[in-house]
C-alpha cells in the first residue's frame, strides 16, 4: 500500500451555536493529527447565513495550520436568513487554497498510487447539498420546518397565512414545487460529478450531501424518521442519482455521507452502495468518524490488482 491518507468527516457543527471562540477552538480540534495529503470534509449546517462566512474562515485557517484541505457542502441552516444565491456567494467568497465548497469544486482526486493504472486505484470525492423534496412520507405531515419562515426562497413560496394553518391543510403545492426543483438542480449536479470522477477512473467515488438520500438513511435516536419527518428529512432526486449510478458502475463502490436527521446509521443499499448518517447534538459538535483511504498494489505494482481501500479509523 502507499500511505493512507485520512479523510475526516464532521455534519451539523452548528458553530452558531458556540462562542466564537469554541467554534475556532473546534475548527483546530477537528484538523488535530491531519497533515498534507490528509482532508476533511463537514456535510452541511455548518453555521447560519450571517456567520458562515466567518466560520468558514476559522475553519480554512483551521485546515492552513495543519497543512490539510477542507471541503464542505451546505446544509438547510446554513441559508437560514438569507436566499440561495446570496449564501452561494458567501460559500464561494470564502474559499481558498485549503478550503473548497464541492458543489463548484468538481471531483477531488483523494488517493492515487503512482506507476498504478488509474483506474485501479483511485479514489474521489463529490458533493453537493441537496434538498429534501417531499417525494416520501406524509406529504401533509404536521411537521412545520423553520426552514419555510427563514430560508427566503421557501418563504416566498408559502401560501397566505400557512403557518398558523399548517395543521389544518395549508396548500404547500408552491413550497413542495421549489423544494423538488432545488433538490433536482442538485442532483443533476452530482449526477454531473460522478460522471466526472468516473471518467477520471475512479475506483470509490465518496459523495458528500447533507440531506440522506432514503428513508433508511434519515436516522434519529437509532431509528429512521418517521413518515412525518421523511418529507423535509429525505432527497429522494439525490437517492436515484446515487442507485442510478451504482447500478452503472458495478466495479465503482460509492460511499455516501450525509447529515442532517442528527442520528448514526450505516447502511448498504446495494453491494457497492453503502451510506454512512453522522449523529449530532446542537451545541457539541464532534467528529462523525476518521476514514484511512489508501491504494492497495497487490504486491506486484501491476494496477490490474489495485484497488481502494477504505477503513474506519474511528
Amino acid at each position: 500500500k502507499v500511505r493512507a491518507m485520512k479523510l475526516r468527516w464532521a455534519t451539523d457543527v452548528h458553530l452558531d451555536h458556540l462562542t466564537d471562540r469554541a467554534a475556532r477552538e473546534f475548527c483546530r480540534m477537528l484538523v488535530a493529527d491531519l497533515s498534507e495529503g490528509d482532508a476533511v470534509v463537514v456535510t452541511g449546517d455548518i453555521s447560519n447565513s450571517r456567520q458562515l462566512a466567518q466560520h468558514l474562515r476559522d475553519l480554512a485557517t483551521a485546515c492552513d495550520g495543519a497543512g490539510c484541505r477542507g471541503y464542505f457542502v451546505l446544509g438547510n441552516h446554513d441559508y437560514y436568513g438569507s436566499s440561495v444565491h446570496d449564501v452561494g456567494v458567501t460559500a464561494v467568497e470564502a474559499c481558498g487554497d485549503r478550503l473548497r465548497w464541492l458543489d463548484v469544486a468538481g471531483p477531488v482526486t483523494l488517493a492515487t498510487a503512482p506507476l498504478v493504472n488509474i483506474r485501479h486505484a483511485a479514489a474521489a470525492l463529490v458533493g453537493v447539498g441537496g434538498w429534501a423534496d417531499a417525494r416520501v412520507g406524509n406529504p401533509s405531515t404536521p411537521l412545520l420546518m423553520n426552514d419555510f419562515r427563514l430560508i427566503d426562497d421557501l418563504a416566498d413560496e408559502m401560501s397566505p397565512g400557512a403557518i398558523i394553518q399548517w395543521r389544518n391543510g395549508a396548500d404547500r403545492t408552491a413550497l413542495h414545487a421549489k423544494l423538488r426543483a432545488l433538490a433536482d438542480d442538485d442532483a443533476a449536479h452530482l449526477r454531473r460529478q460522478i460522471g466526472a470522477a468516473v471518467a477520471t477512473g475512479a475506483a470509490l467515488v465518496i459523495a458528500a450531501t447533507h440531506v440522506p438520500p432514503w428513508p433508511c438513511a434519515a436516522m434519529h435516536e437509532g431509528k429512521p424518521s418517521s413518515p412525518d419527518f421523511t418529507p423535509y428529512f429525505v432527497s429522494t432526486a439525490t437517492g436515484d442519482v446515487l442507485i442510478e449510478a451504482a447500478g452503472a458502475h458495478p466495479d465503482v463502490k460509492f460511499l455516501v455521507l450525509c447529515g442532517h436527521s442528527h442520528g448514526a446509521g450505516d447502511t448498504l443499499i446495494s453491494p457497492n452502495l453503502r451510506v454512512r448518517t453522522g449523529p449530532a447534538e446542537y451545541g457539541s459538535p464532534g467528529v462523525a468518524a476518521t476514514f484511512d483511504v489508501s491504494v492497495d498494489l497487490g504486491g506486484d505494482n501491476s494496477g490490474d490488482a489495485a484497488r481502494v481501500v477504505v477503513r474506519d479509523d474511528a
